[in-house]
């Protein structure tokens, strides 16, 4: 690191541009070498070199393309079918569920018009027996 008084010594004579220039121009040289160097080794093919390897990365390019859409459709199908199967099972099940509910109510139902027919059927023994006038003899079933 410089001294303050080195800095101003240099200031007066001129010392630090100088020296200050000749790193740059050092690296600015450096640089233009390496750019040099580094364009003939990454330099681009001929035309016609470069036109038939870009017709070649189109055509792959379209080949994976078209195989991955016959993928893509093979798969839209085998999730379309599994979607289809899933949904008959589902109706499948809640007719089942919607049947056995059915029979159900229908069983609850007939028990309880069994239970009403048959207290009817009590009050109208008692009323017999107890000879009310007013009332006829009936069976409910």
């Amino acid at each position: 690191m410089m001294s303050k008084l080195d800095e101003v010594m240099g200031a007066i004579s001129g010392r630090s541009r100088k020296h200050a220039h000749k790193k740059a121009a050092a690296g600015m040289g450096l640089g233009l070498a390496l750019g040099a160097a580094a364009g003939l080794l990454f330099a681009p093919k001929a035309g016609k070199e470069t036109r038939a390897d870009i017709g070649r990365a189109a055509e792959q390019g379209a080949k994976v393309v078209k195989e991955k859409t016959v993928q893509g459709a093979h798969i839209v199908s085998e999730t379309a079918q599994d979607v289809a199967q899933l949904a008959k099972d589902k109706a499948r099940n809640l007719k089942r569920k919607m049947k056995k509910g059915v029979n159900e109510a229908v069983d609850t139902i007939e028990d309880i018009a069994e239970d009403v027919a048959d207290t009817v059927n009590e009050d109208v023994e008692m009323a017999v027996e107890c000879e009310d006038p007013h009332v006829e003899t009936a069976e409910f079933n």
